[in-house]
């Protein structure tokens, strides 16, 4: 795109257009299921709040009570039981102690929501000056890279090939999981959740962990609390189908080439998250493929090609290998299903 506007007007124009249209792309959809979340959020609220109004705290207390000793009761060699007293005091600890968790969580939210601005900002003018002057930094590190500029450009292709790979396959997959995971909830009886599950599903299923541990906890307790097969249903949607899509859709997004090891994909992404925040989820898997990438064409080259010098021989031998390199992992990526 910057290519194709950088004929027919200025550098600059034509770097800010395509940084636009870049933010656009991911900016409009996440911003219209965050308002949809947001809304069903609002509605969950007023739902509960009407709850609320209508209910009898005495009673349900009376209730909880009562049926919290009968359960005590049932239960061999326990001799307690449950009193209107040690009720109000455990209510009035988890209310200080929500209120205190509560504070924090606003504290930090506030920070975050700072940090994020920052870090979005900064963000911007980076992209800006990579779009613009992404040509001459590609010519410094031909300049630096000692093996000359018909490897680098090799060498960068490859790079290419494996972070389109690696991050545009798993932020499918992830997707996929998410939407599946969200609709599947939906389906069983809470269709007012969709959103939320989705952009939580979503994000969980970025990380090795998935969303197994929200989705399969949550089908327990539906279980639990009457609805029986919606529970069942939730739980063997995940086991059967959500947990397969990662097998039937990895080798298709990504070639094997590029796929991280499960820790350095979990390490890369906690350690991203930690370093800059959400947007360590795609850099941190960035670096390290950058990492992981450099240290294995490095040592393929050298273990094929040990005992020639790069002389000319040399060298030649070192572009087919690299080429080869790049052309497999490049054709696994165009490769048609």
């Amino acid at each position: 795109l910057y290519i194709w506007l950088k004929k027919r007007m200025s550098t600059n124009s034509a770097a800010s257009l395509t940084m636009i249209a870049s933010l656009l792309v991911v900016i409009i959809p996440l911003t219209l299921v965050v308002l949809l979340a947001t809304k069903q959020l609002v509605n969950l609220s007023d739902g509960v709040t009407q709850l609320v109004k209508t209910l009898d705290i005495n009673q349900l207390g009376t209730h909880v009570i009562e049926t919290t000793n009968r359960v005590l009761d049932g239960i061999p060699f326990v001799n307690a039981h449950l009193t209107d007293t040690a009720v109000v005091d455990g209510a009035k600890h988890i209310v200080q102690t929500l209120g205190q968790t509560l504070l924090g969580y606003f504290t930090g939210l506030i920070t975050s929501f700072v940090g994020f601005i920052t870090t979005s900002i900064v963000f911007i003018f980076v992209l800006f000056s990579l779009i613009k002057h992404g040509p001459m930094l590609l010519d410094v590190i031909k300049e630096l890279n000692p093996l000359g500029d018909e490897l680098t450009d090799l060498y960068l292709q490859k790079i290419g090939a494996m972070i389109r790979g690696t991050v545009q396959g798993q932020f499918v997959i992830a997707v996929a999981q998410g939407f599946l995971a969200s609709a599947t909830i939906a389906l069983v009886g809470y269709p007012e959740l969709f959103f939320v599950l989705f952009i939580i599903t979503t994000a969980l299923s970025i990380v090795p962990l998935g969303a197994g541990i929200l989705v399969m906890p949550l089908g327990v307790v539906m279980a639990l609390f009457g609805n029986v097969w919606g529970g069942i249903i939730v739980n063997l949607e995940h086991l059967i189908i959500n947990t397969n899509i990662d097998n039937i859709l990895r080798p298709k997004l990504v070639p094997k080439e590029a796929r991280l090891d499960t820790a350095l994909m979990l390490v890369s992404v906690f350690a991203g998250i930690s370093w800059i925040g959400y947007l360590g989820i795609v850099i941190g898997p960035t670096l390290m493929i950058l990492i992981v990438t450099t240290v294995q064409v490095y040592l393929d080259v050298q273990k094929d090609y040990q005992s020639v010098t790069l002389d000319d021989t040399g060298k030649h031998y070192l572009t087919k290998k690299l080429r080869s390199l790049s052309h497999s992992a490049s054709a696994k990526l165009t490769r048609k299903p």
